[in-house]
């Protein structure tokens, strides 16, 4: 996968799902260290990464660039 369609996909994200994807997803933080970062709890921090990949992977899926990957 080319990382200018999943950066394009991660900004279109609303700004909260963005936040963590990026702070647990691309800089590797634990689920604490990122709940300090944006003033969350671990456990909202968990719920949202959950429900921001999985709006992510449907974001890609959706993508023109998905289409054409999977034939």
């Amino acid at each position: 996968m080319e990382y200018a369609h999943l950066y394009e996909a991660i900004n279109g994200l609303k700004p909260s799902y963005r936040d963590v994807v990026l702070l647990k997803g691309i800089a590797e933080m634990s689920s604490r260290e990122a709940g300090q970062v944006l003033g969350w709890s671990e456990n909202k921090v968990n719920v949202t990464f959950f429900r921001a990949v999985k709006k992510l992977n449907v974001s890609l899926k959706e993508g023109e660039y998905f289409e054409s990957f999977i034939g």
